[in-house]
Parts: structure tokens; sequence; C-alpha cells
């Protein structure tokens, strides 16, 4: 993951391994990409953007996004969001929860 604070804005991008097991194993490559803005002491809001380079069952790309809300005490994190498709290739309403450290 990486990530890069501007004054109290934050953007962040995460690369993906997506693997599923079953007749043989798949690995399709994606990203989350996402930013926020400290609004509050230790209270952050945003959205992240979830994609697939490419799907190799479907040849086709998957897109979704949506709002976050996140928590930060000293080096802990956590961020809550929920994801909206924004292509025909997505067809789940997701919901995600990030935590993180920082050392």
């Amino acid at each position: 993951m990486l990530s890069k604070d501007i004054g109290n804005a934050n953007i962040t991008f995460n690369q993906v391994l997506k693997s599923e097991i079953g007749k043989g194993v798949r690995v399709t490559p994606g990203f989350v990409l996402g930013t926020n803005y400290l609004f509050f002491r230790a209270l952050r809001a945003g959205m992240e953007v979830k994609g697939e380079y490419w799907n190799p069952s479907s040849h086709q790309n998957e897109l979704s996004g949506g709002p976050t809300l996140g928590y930060e005490h000293e080096n802990l994190w956590i961020t809550l969001g929920c994801l909206f498709p924004f292509n025909v290739h997505t067809d789940n309403i997701n919901t995600t929860l990030t935590v993180g450290y920082c050392f």
C-alpha cells in the first residue's frame, strides 16, 4: 500500500492480487485507489475506487466505488467503506473494512 499525506488530505493506492481456488488457480490483478480528508481530530471521510485491470473469466473489467469513513488513533487506523457498481460488469454492492498500523 502506498500512501501520501498532503496537509489534511490523504491519497492511497493499493495493488491487489485476487485469487480463486477451484479448477486451477486464477490470479486477477486489481487496484484500490482512495482519497480522504481529516475533518475532525481523528475522523476522516472520503471515497475509494476499486477495479480490476483484466478479468480472465469474462474479459471485462469490474469497477466500483463509494464513500469511506475512517478513524485513526496514534499509529492505528480503521476505514469502513461501501462500494457501488460503476459498470455492468460489477453486480454487487460491497462493504470494505481496512485496518492498518503504521510503524
